[in-house]
C-alpha cells in the first residue's frame, strides 16, 4: 500500500532517505513513512496508516478496504472543490477592490 503514498504525492515513500539501507530497515522495522506536510486529510492518513498494519491475515482485518480508501478519497476530493471556490472567490473579491492598476493579486 505503500504505492497509494507515491501515486498521490509523486514521490517514492522515504524519499528524505538517500540510499536503499536505510529505507529496507525503516520496511523490515515497519516504520511508517512521514505524512506529507499537504494534500492528506486525517481521514486518509488514517486509513494509510491502517493499510500499513503488518496484521493483514488477522481476523477482524485490520486494514481497511480498498473501497473505504476510494471513499475517503472522495470525500476528501469534495473538500479540496469546496478549498479551491474559496480561494477563486477570495481572489474574484482581492481583485474587485484594488483600485490600482500596479495591484498584484498573484501568489
Amino acid at each position: 500500500m505503500l504505492i497509494v503514498l507515491q501515486v498521490l504525492t509523486g514521490k517514492r515513500p522515504y524519499d528524505n532517505l538517500k540510499t536503499e539501507a536505510p529505507v529496507m530497515l525503516n520496511v523490515i522495522t515497519g516504520a511508517k513513512p512521514d505524512r506529507p506536510l499537504w494534500g492528506f486529510s486525517d481521514g486518509l492518513w488514517g486509513l494509510l496508516l491502517k493499510a500499513w498494519d503488518p496484521e493483514y491475515g488477522s481476523e477482524p482485518p485490520k486494514r481497511p478496504s480498498v473501497e473505504a480508501i476510494s471513499n475517503q478519497m472522495k470525500e476528501d476530493a469534495e473538500d479540496w472543490d469546496q478549498f479551491i471556490l474559496s480561494l477563486q472567490k477570495h481572489q474574484m473579491k482581492t481583485e474587485e477592490s484594488c483600485a490600482y492598476p500596479t495591484c498584484s493579486t498573484s501568489w
